[in-house]
């Protein structure tokens, strides 16, 4: 190592500790990676494993900005951006992850001057921003570029990127194989509760960004998926019991007294957004998951209702064959007003309401007598109720 390398090594580790010092979230993050110098046309990269950085381009950066650098980097790690490409379109996810987090940081850090950030994108993940990216074909790049390079997460990348393309194969093999998704999986488990222990260290020092808690929360807490959702609550709702006034009528034949089990009826109201923001794809699995379910309880009254501006379709099912005349009557398209499905219920108002729909509309008062679960296949946020979304736009 040459005295230049030397000196610049010195920077670093001591922004690292300036890190630790004054932004302690993020300087506990840097100190599970190992320094390591590392040739590239940017300044900083990490692959989960190492912190690199490249001396002759670090050099010409402040301090304040290597401490800038070295939070962007651990804040890939923290929101799995390294793992979470998939097969999306490499460059314009690279763009999009950064666009992500420098909206976060540039309120607290310097960064390098030429960074990619957008206003619009504020308080936005990778994935919504690649999708906005993508729709507007900017697949080379506006002004501004990547902080670090994101050459590093390149094997990683690729190997999960090509485990989600391969079709499930041989069957016996051993328990402890893991998939190259599997292990992007543990990886991004593994940052999650670093991330998370690194909260509770900068809360201890009261040192904790607010938009940073936030984040950290999200990732504690994660929502569940829909389907889990709806299972989870019907599971809880569902109350089986035996009858002992009424024997069961298949043992009583055989001279055996048994009572017979009785459930207590769930009921649910369906309500489906047909102004044309949900997808006719959406529209299936999300019926088609709605009946699954319901298939596996004794007993339900479903009561299903299709409204854009105004209710336009309301019948009650019982059985699984009461779905298909509602499912030809899914038309519409004006508007959206949430409010005529609430008010059409509220005089039979169920245990629940689950409402697929992009959430872009007129809401009602947020005191029901009922739970409500918006399904939703956007990223706005209802005033009120539980909130699960469609697979594609999980937060």
């Amino acid at each position: 190592m040459n005295i230049t390398n030397m000196s610049v090594r010195k920077r670093v580790v001591r922004a690292r500790v300036q890190l630790l010092l004054k932004n302690p979230f993020f300087g506990y993050l840097a100190s599970y990676l190992e320094l390591r110098e590392h040739e590239s046309e940017y300044p900083t990269g990490t692959d989960g494993i190492c912190l690199y950085y490249f001396p002759e381009k670090i050099d010409r950066l402040e301090d304040e900005e290597i401490e800038g650098v070295f939070a962007h980097e651990v804040m890939h790690l923290a929101l799995g951006h390294i793992w979470r490409r998939g097969t999306r379109e490499k460059r314009l996810w690279n763009m999009a992850a950064d666009y992500a987090i420098n909206a976060i940081l540039k309120d607290e850090f310097r960064l390098p001057e030429g960074i990619l950030y957008e206003e619009e994108f504020e308080n936005k993940s990778a994935e919504q921003i690649y999708d906005e990216l993508f729709k507007e074909g900017d697949l080379l790049g506006g002004a501004g570029d990547t902080v670090d390079d994101h050459g590093v997460w390149g094997d990683t990348e690729e190997r999960v990127g090509d485990a989600i393309k391969q079709p499930a194969s041989r069957i016996g093999e051993s328990l402890d194989k893991h998939t190259e998704a599997d292990r992007a999986n543990e990886d991004v488990e593994l940052w999650k509760q670093r991330a998370i222990e690194a909260a509770a260290v900068a809360k201890h020092h009261g040192m904790f960004p607010l938009g940073i808690a936030r984040i950290v929360g999200e990732l504690a807490y994660p929502s569940l998926n829909w389907r889990q959702l709806l299972h989870q609550y019907i599971k809880q709702r569902s109350k089986d019991d035996y009858d002992w006034m009424r024997p069961d009528r298949r043992l009583l034949q055989y001279g055996v007294y048994y009572p017979s089990s009785k459930s207590e009826l769930l009921k649910i109201a369906v309500a489906v957004d047909t102004s044309g923001s949900v997808s006719d794809n959406q529209l299936d699995e999300f019926m088609s998951e709605i009946r699954n379910i319901l298939q596996s309880f004794s007993s339900f009254q479903v009561r299903l209702l299709a409204c854009d501006a105004a209710v336009h379709a309301d019948m009650v099912a019982v059985h699984d064959s009461d779905f298909e005349p509602f499912l030809k009557c899914l038309s519409g398209g004006g508007g959206t007003d949430f409010r005529p499905v609430f008010s059409k219920i509220e005089d039979d108002p169920p245990e629940v309401l689950v409402y697929l729909t992009d959430g872009d509309g007129q809401y009602p008062d947020s005191n029901q007598p009922f739970d409500v679960i918006w399904v939703m296949n956007s990223y706005l946020e209802p005033p009120f109720g539980r909130v699960v979304r469609l697979q594609g736009y999980e937060q």
